[in-house]
């Protein structure tokens, strides 16, 4: 849906696509839709970012952005590197577990006829 102006309105009310222009790297003019905020008058100057290829892409982040994306991988790593460790400590104890046990069982079979007095 176009509105009069342009727009193509969406989400709260609060942002809109508009239909913008700019001049890329090599200086050609790039028509593009463009996300503002409330009703910028025709003409209004907005920040934009482009990636190479010319699309409009959401904006870096910025500071505080980037501290909390740092700290939620840096903690998803630790918590991952924590659950791999475990599950290979529980690996090696069960099969230590069962390698004693099957010692154990052997070991018994030798002893357990002469504290018995069956064997000789």
């Amino acid at each position: 849906m176009l509105v009069s102006d342009g727009t193509i309105p969406y989400g709260p009310g609060l942002e809109s696509l508009r239909p913008a222009r700019y001049l890329d790297a090599g200086g050609k003019e790039r028509d593009v839709l463009v996300t503002v905020v409330g009703r910028p008058p025709a003409g209004t100057v907005v920040r934009v970012w482009v990636h190479r290829d010319g699309r409009v892409v959401s904006s870096s982040p910025d500071g505080l952005d980037a501290l909390v994306l740092g700290v939620t991988a840096a903690a998803g790593i630790v918590i991952i590197g924590w659950a791999v460790l475990v599950g290979l400590w529980l690996t090696v104890r069960r099969r230590l577990a069962v390698r004693n046990a099957a010692e154990w069982t052997r070991e018994w079979a030798e002893v357990e006829p002469r504290w018995s007095r069956r064997g000789g």
